[in-house]
């Protein structure tokens, strides 16, 4: 999720994920649970904390999207860390 206007960039921004369930400790990170709209095969968690900018050529294929409901936490918890 980018503002338009963005997509002429050559990097995009990511939040990374991980399988280690207890990474859902930390402070700005949330679980997410496989369904048919993200397709994970396993439980993992958003790492908010550690978003970055990577490279368009590094995505292969897109795997899924999140839901609505944690959209919502997502953009709670980036507008948390910028302060706005």
């Amino acid at each position: 999720m980018q503002a338009s206007g963005l997509e002429k960039l050559p990097t995009v921004l990511i939040v990374p994920l991980t399988s280690k369930l207890k990474a859902a400790d930390f402070p700005f990170s949330f679980l997410i649970e496989p369904d048919q709209i993200n397709n994970l095969d396993v439980a993992s968690v958003a790492l908010v904390f550690q978003l970055r900018a990577i490279d368009k050529r590094r995505l292969k294929t897109k795997i899924g999207k999140i839901g609505r409901k944690k959209g919502e936490i997502l953009k709670r918890m980036l507008k948390d860390i910028m302060g706005i």
